[in-house]
């Protein structure tokens, strides 16, 4: 398949690798000694709020079981946190179609990714499926979505109608 617009911007989780079960899964393991209650209400808001950032969503489900979480706990966890999922998430499968989709790309396009994965993670990942060059310019965590979007939208002087996001 091949785009036609100029610009696409992609997502990662669920995107390009079946990659979303595996948080859900990470998020679950970290959070089940605060028991069911506080679990339910994990998995619920993750499902709600998968594109969210785990630098947001760590420090909120620790304050549902230890309401004076201190930073250095919260920064434990989101190195846990990528230490269960990096290599799942390199290991999973590809989301049908997209390694021809991502081939597809002309000369002239630019593939842009914008992900809540942290960059530095998000970069070794990349690297290690092989396809970092795809992509003119990646974004991730901390920053926001949309924050990124509009960001390369100014620096690259893209008119949004010449922009499709999947």
């Amino acid at each position: 398949m091949k785009f036609d617009q100029n610009n696409v911007f992609f997502d990662f989780d669920g995107v390009i690798k079946e990659s979303v079960q595996i948080k859900e899964k990470a998020f679950e393991a970290l959070f089940k000694h605060l028991g069911e209650e506080v679990l339910t209400k994990v998995r619920t808001h993750h499902q709600k709020h998968t594109g969210m950032s785990r630098f947001e969503k760590i420090p909120l489900y620790l304050s549902w079981g230890s309401p004076s979480c201190r930073k250095e706990i919260i920064s434990q966890y989101i190195e846990n946190f990528s230490n269960i999922v990096t290599q799942k998430v390199i290991d999973s499968d590809w989301v049908p179609g997209v390694l021809k989709v991502l081939s597809a790309k002309r000369e002239n396009q630019n593939f842009f990714l914008v992900t809540a994965t942290p960059q530095k993670e998000i970069e070794y990942i990349l690297e290690k499926l092989n396809i970092s060059p795809t992509f003119t310019y990646v974004i991730g965590a901390p920053e926001k979505k949309v924050n990124g979007i509009n960001m390369l939208i100014d620096l690259f002087n893209i008119n949004p109608l010449d922009a499709l996001m999947i």
